[in-house]
């Protein structure tokens, strides 16, 4: 698809211009802020050229991949302004949900929008740093200088940045942000910094402290300031506005910034760091382990922006972060376990994939690599949390620190060698080793990576390292209903088939049976899913309605355990599926094979239509 008509078609499936408040974008995603979630059409938007849609914090994200920012100057070249949400009135699409997701929200708007800055700034630092430790220029050469200077002009002037993005994230005006940012940045109060504070009337003490680099402060500044600007606007004559307004906005807001909002969030952060640091050195090694091994996942559920912050509280307040050489490594091992899938796999078009995502995530893009390969084949994504974990460890304890901030890349990798460059180049040793080695080992054995898809005669056979296709394992409907297709389910793990490939039953019975012979794996305490393995090795996960967990076991009786034995149409699990509809819940059963990485074709018997408990649902190749 043309890259004019990509970007039209997700305004359009979004809902139209009209339904935007605010777009902005990553490195892979673009940002809306739409005025009603609902009018958004997620089906049509996932059957364009994109890696797939989330929902996180307030924001609708469309994950366009490394084409992203292409298509967001085309959707800026076709509906100019959209950008800042100038097509509807500022107090538009107010979002509810809790307190941390609003929060979360507003950081990860604020702190994007300038990343682009401070990933040049930093890279720029980054080669000072390497420079002057490996020894290969002198600290006092005047390149040194310029490329202090340089990289110091976005990291150290970091609150100008974010009042712009806070500003616009507020509704306020930009110019009156800055002037904000510039009182606190003010050179009287830098010189007098360590100096006892300067007594306003003789009595109200104002603190003398450096705000260059600060996040928080100027975050919580332009907010307040966004509220006084407001009501003197809203409230004061017309006539005098245009003077008054912005007089008594500074009066108001900078003495209060200076004397109260400021130093109590710098004295906040510097606590918040101080006891992250306090934890991190209790273990080091967990430490480094932790960063470095649930990045992925943080990344899956739209949460790696809140780590952000924290690298940035540890820069300001200790002058270097040891957070950020442990997600560069995690990140490192996200394209490695690509790497490695691409190695291992014979399918063309999924050899192709994997090489694509491999390239990409090396220069620090790695949804790719996350959503078409990681959360695809399970050898990987193992790979890749251990392989992250066990390389982060290994730099962490040895000393790993970032003293300025950056997109984790190859090309950016002088930025985390800190003061002890050898520990990110064996934590990096570490991971490649661990992370290849473990998803080449699980690809073989348990997953079957290295398995060929053939088609012969229009049906799909897995031909094994032996060179024999294997015959194909039947699976058989676990209940009576109406099928549907698993691309069809109002459940996104399920629909865009994380979890595996499968088929969708809505129930006309309350009884769930065995769908084969084999073993009971588990039972969910609330009894609305479990897990079975067939004598043939095929992992069946059963899932009945959607969101019943939260019906915390009611109308929901087992008629099995963990390790029970059963043969096909043993009695499962029983449930009402009248009164779970009348409790507000779909009723649709989920049958999803759980290894399907293991195999090379699973197909449905039928995508539609009636079918019985104990008919052949799915062959499993």
């Amino acid at each position: 698809m043309e890259r004019e008509e990509l970007a039209r078609k997700i305004i359009e499936h979004v809902g139209g211009v009209g339904n935007i408040k605010s777009l902005s974008h990553c490195m892979t995603r673009l940002r809306f802020f739409l005025l009603d979630d609902n009018k958004a059409n997620e089906e049509e938007l996932k059957k364009l050229s994109i890696l797939g849609v989330q929902k996180q914090g307030g924001q609708y994200q469309v994950i366009v991949g490394n084409d992203v920012s292409k298509v967001y100057k085309e959707i800026m070249k076709q509906y100019p302004g959209i950008a800042g949400g100038e097509n509807v009135p500022d107090n538009a699409g107010e979002k509810k949900g809790s307190i941390f997701n609003r929060m979360l929200a507003t950081l990860t708007a604020i702190l994007v929008a300038p990343l682009s800055a401070i990933i040049g700034g930093g890279l720029i630092l980054g080669i000072r740093y390497m420079f002057t430790t490996l020894h290969i220029l002198p600290g006092d050469s005047s390149l040194i200088f310029l490329l202090t200077v340089i990289g110091n002009s976005s990291l150290y002037f970091f609150p100008f940045l974010l009042a712009v993005s806070a500003a616009k994230r507020f509704n306020t005006n930009i110019y009156m942000a800055m002037g904000i940012a510039a009182a606190m940045l003010d050179p009287n109060i830098i010189a007098k910094v360590g100096e006892d504070p300067v007594m306003l009337f003789g009595a109200i003490p104002i603190p003398m402290i450096n705000y260059g680099s600060s996040v928080i402060p100027i975050i919580l500044a332009v907010w307040f300031m966004s509220k006084v600007y407001g009501w003197l606007d809203d409230h004061l004559p017309s006539m005098i506005t245009v003077i008054f307004v912005p007089l008594l906005t500074f009066l108001i807001v900078i003495p209060i910034n200076l004397i109260l909002i400021a130093p109590l969030a710098t004295y906040l952060t510097t606590y918040v760091s101080n006891g992250l640091e306090w934890l991190i050195n209790l273990n080091l090694g967990i430490a480094g382990f932790v960063i470095g091994s649930t990045r992925p996942l943080l990344v899956l559920v739209g949460l790696h922006h809140a780590v952000r912050p924290l690298q940035y509280m540890q820069l300001e307040t200790l002058g270097y972060t040891i957070i950020a050489p442990a997600t560069f490594i995690s990140t490192m091992s996200q394209a490695t376990a690509a790497f490695a899938v691409a190695v291992l796999v014979k399918d063309r078009k999924s050899k192709q994939i994997a090489t694509s995502s491999t390239i990409s995530g090396y220069l620090g893009i790695t949804e790719p690599a996350l959503y078409g390969i990681i959360f695809k084949y399970r050898a990987a994504l193992v790979g890749c949390i251990l392989g992250g974990g066990l390389g982060g460890m290994v730099s962490t304890m040895m000393g790993a620190k970032a003293f300025s901030s950056g997109l984790p890349s190859l090309l950016t990798t002088p930025i985390f060698m800190g003061d002890k460059p050898l520990s990110i180049v064996f934590g990096l040793i570490v991971m490649f080793v661990s992370t290849f080695g473990i998803t080449w080992f699980l690809g073989k054995t348990v997953f079957k990576l290295n398995d060929n898809v053939v088609l012969t005669n229009g049906i799909s056979e897995v031909e094994t390292a032996k060179g024999k296709a294997e015959p194909g394992h039947l699976v058989f409907s676990p209940v009576s209903g109406q099928i549907c297709k698993l691309e069809d389910i109002n459940d996104e793990t399920f629909s865009s088939k994380l979890l595996g490939e499968g088929i969708g039953i809505v129930p006309s019975e309350n009884l769930v049976v065995a769908p084969g012979d084999g073993t009971v794996n588990t039972v969910f305490h609330t009894n609305h899913a479990l897990g079975l393995i067939t004598e043939a090795g095929t992992e069946v996960l059963i899932h009945i309605g959607l969101d019943t967990v939260k019906l915390e076991g009611e109308f929901f009786t087992a008629r099995c355990k963990a390790g029970d034995k059963v043969k096909k149409g043993d009695a499962l699990i029983e449930f009402n599926r009248e009164q779970i509809a009348a409790a507000g819940y779909d009723t649709t059963v989920i049958v999803v094979i759980s290894n399907t990485p293991a195999y090379g074709n699973i197909q449905p018997e039928f995508e539609n239509g009636p079918i019985f408990a104990g008919e052949k649902i799915l062959t499993v190749r």
